[in-house]
């Protein structure tokens, strides 16, 4: 989450110099074209920090339905011990 915090104010301010950029009639293009490179690999960056933290995501959902599913095998195995020993 810090990481697509960072990009995403790497991202702002890329665009207020962009924006900038081309309000100066002065703005040669190859530097509003390295502008525009820099914002995409940031936001390259972002989208990658985003799709990493919705996979952890997916990920401890997946262990925490493994967690669930074994706890009431357990607890079915338990209750079958009780059952045999009364």
């Amino acid at each position: 989450m810090a990481g697509e915090l960072a990009a995403l104010a790497d991202i702002q301010r890329i665009d207020a110099l962009i924006l900038a950029a081309r309000t100066e009639l002065e703005a040669s293009p190859g530097a509003l074209e390295a502008l525009e490179g820099e914002r995409r690999r940031h936001r390259a960056a972002l989208d990658a920090a985003t799709a990493k933290r919705e996979r952890s995501a997916k990920d401890r959902r997946e262990m925490e339905l493994e967690v669930e599913a074994r706890t009431a095998a357990i607890r079915r195995l338990q209750s079958q011990q009780a059952q045999v020993k009364t």
